[in-house]
């Protein structure tokens, strides 16, 4: 549901979500393709697939070396 979050705390849910993966480990998401999902260098998109006519986008992210931080 990061999707569903305030904008402002989005980041911290995903690097929170990224912590908590060991490296290697993998963050299956499926939202609205309409939701932001923040960037960061702890996580690496691996695979994106549509499903619903295009509403829904499923995605793939591997848990990098990169350090689960809040930018400042």
């Amino acid at each position: 549901y990061v999707g569903h979050l305030p904008h402002e705390v989005r980041h911290l849910a995903v690097t929170e979500l990224a912590r908590v993966l060991r490296p290697g480990g993998h963050l299956l998401v499926l939202d609205h393709r309409w939701h932001t999902w923040p960037e960061t260098d702890a996580l690496r998109r691996v695979r994106v697939a549509t499903r619903n006519f295009g509403l829904m986008t499923l995605t793939l992210f591997e848990r990098t070396d990169a350090p689960a931080v809040v930018p400042a």
